[in-house]
């Protein structure tokens, strides 16, 4: 029998590192059967309904829960496209969705640890993510009162636990203007409308239907005293008087000044919904034409007379126009505003002095001459 020889350093190192690689295999090898992942497919992670996010755990992947890895310290997570190329979130214990990985499918990469952050086993598996909890209307008090000219942009508030930017919408209403005979209703209401709401986030969750009573009321005194305004003159004094060579794109076929060239009434009111641009340059108010459209909720109407002070051949014209503004309301007598705007049709055109060639005449040619023919 050949003896070896164990003292040969050069043997006894090759010996040991092949015992090291046995050992190493045997544990690898142990350690995968007591590691198993069982990883489910295409898996629906649900985003929290309080914030709108999701920490993955392995519970969330793994069809036994991490059972059938039971020397497992921790798990961590890498988040790939679902091509896999790109990396979304690295590999990391702590790996959160939020809402802007609503949808999918992504790719995941599983990692079992052990403490010493050796990796024990990894699978692979695919997810989505979506949001299902509905937006939320606040829906209290039953009936609000809302100002006529805010009528159409009352919206109660909505929150989502997702979508900052949630559609509110009005399915139905009915309206009934007020004829001072409905119980608890004075004249300062206008109409009462029922209206119905619902809010619809960006995943397509339908809130509960929000159903208000809205009393639309008619502007205060200060409001229609204060801010109903009234078209400016237009006058020499003024230096906005109408040239003649313009006055005919000031009137209509009847020839009388048209209100849209010469102005309406209008009224100044607070602006609920600022763009960013208005509130940036502090402007919170918004402004509305009375042209009697019959668009404008609060019952507002404008009528005018019109009186020619003068009208003379050189195209000369001043007429005196009186407005009205009138409330339609069941108060009577009705409230109204007066107000006068004077419009001024004024020659701006100098004279043309037209000069005659010079001539030259002698005291021979005087009797000759005729200052027609001249010039």
């Amino acid at each position: 029998m050949k003896k070896t020889n164990f003292t040969n350093p050069k043997l006894v190192k090759n010996w040991l590192l092949v015992v090291a690689l046995m050992i190493t295999s045997f544990t690898a090898t142990q350690l995968s059967a007591q590691c198993q992942l069982n990883a489910d497919d295409l898996i629906h992670v649900i985003l929290s309904d309080d914030n709108c996010t999701a920490t993955l755990t392995q519970e969330m992947f793994l069809s036994d829960d991490g059972a059938a890895c039971t020397v497992a310290d921790h798990y961590e997570f890498e988040v790939r496209s679902a091509d896999g190329q790109n990396i979304l979130i690295p590999m990391t214990q702590n790996a959160v969705l939020d809402h802007t990985y609503i949808g999918g499918p992504y790719m995941l990469i599983i990692e079992a640890h052990d403490a010493a952050h050796n990796v024990l086993n990894t699978a692979m598996t695919t997810f989505d993510v979506a949001d299902k909890m509905p937006p939320v209307i606040t829906c209290t008090p039953d009936t609000v009162e809302v100002k006529c000219y805010q009528q159409d942009t009352y919206f109660p508030a909505v929150a989502d636990n997702c979508d900052p930017n949630v559609q509110l919408i009005k399915i139905d209403e009915n309206i009934w203007d007020n004829n001072c005979q409905i119980p608890g209703y004075g004249p300062d209401t206008i109409r009462i409308i029922d209206r119905n709401f619902v809010a619809i986030d960006g995943s397509g969750n339908v809130s509960d239907t929000c159903h208000k009573v809205i009393r639309v009321m008619r502007l205060s005194p200060g409001e229609f005293y204060g801010d109903i305004h009234f078209p400016d003159d237009l006058v020499k004094a003024d230096q906005n008087a109408i040239s003649c060579v313009d006055a005919d794109n000031y009137k209509d076929a009847d020839g009388n000044f048209d209100p849209n060239k010469t102005g309406w009434p209008y009224l100044v009111y607070n602006d609920d919904h600022p763009t960013p641009a208005e509130i940036a340059a502090n402007d919170m108010r918004d402004t509305v034409i009375l042209d009697n459209h019959c668009t404008f909720p609060c019952n507002l109407a404008s009528t005018f007379i019109d009186i020619k002070v003068n009208s003379c051949p050189d195209c000369i014209e001043k007429v005196v126009r009186t407005w009205t503004v009138v409330e339609n309301s069941c108060q009577y007598p009705e409230r109204f505003r007066l107000n006068i705007q004077t419009i001024e049709v004024n020659d701006t055109i100098d004279p043309v002095v037209i000069c005659p060639e010079s001539r030259t005449i002698t005291t021979n040619t005087v009797g000759d001459f005729d200052p027609v023919a001249a010039g």
